[in-house]
């Protein structure tokens, strides 16, 4: 077994109306705003962000950390 697991950094999620949302989670949630504008709002909880893009930015994702990332050929 593996002494360290990967990390995951962050997830990005589309949505319909980010500044709703962001008030859902800020009142629902122990969370911290990293970054808050029209486009793309940043949560920071304690083990994960969470992307809130609008419906028009990139599709949905998650962002596995890695140290190993520049070997990678299609991310180098």
């Amino acid at each position: 077994m593996r002494n360290i697991l990967s990390i995951i950094d962050h997830v990005s999620i589309q949505v319909e109306n980010i500044s709703s949302l962001l008030e859902y989670y800020k009142k629902r949630f122990d969370c911290d705003v990293l970054l808050e504008n029209q486009i793309c709002s940043v949560l920071m909880f304690n083990n994960i962000n969470l992307d809130l893009v609008t419906l028009d930015q990139h599709p949905n994702y998650f962002a596995i950390m890695d140290k190993n990332a520049s070997k990678i050929p299609i991310l180098s």
